[in-house]
């Protein structure tokens, strides 16, 4: 099995909606999640802005019920990686660099 470094792994992946699952250090919880890339040319800019999925769709709604409907639900069968239908509300942007993405990969994160 050949072992690609870790930065050649995000580097040649990323590109707009690309999906990568880790731990968001600014949630509550430490399980990771699946984040969505939104950038249209993540690789030229300096922060890359991604989303996150939720398989809870009527806890997403609710929480967004009185603001604008800015999410997006994916059935599993429109996205193989995901296991159960998701939602992903737009209104929650993640702001990270490359270079923490590496991080993250690197420690297994």
């Amino acid at each position: 099995m050949v072992n690609i470094p870790p930065e050649i792994q995000i580097k040649s992946t990323i590109q707009p909606g690309s999906v990568y699952f880790f731990v968001e250090d600014t949630f509550d919880v430490n399980y990771p999640h699946f984040f969505v890339v939104i950038n249209n040319n993540p690789l030229d800019d300096t922060i890359i802005f991604l989303v996150c999925s939720s398989s809870q769709i009527e806890k997403v709604k609710a929480r967004r019920k009185n603001l604008p409907q800015t999410i997006v639900e994916i059935s599993a069968a429109e996205y193989c990686g995901f296991s159960k239908d998701s939602i992903i509300d737009c209104n929650r942007v993640f702001k990270h660099s490359i270079n923490e993405l590496i991080d993250k990969l690197e420690k297994g994160n």
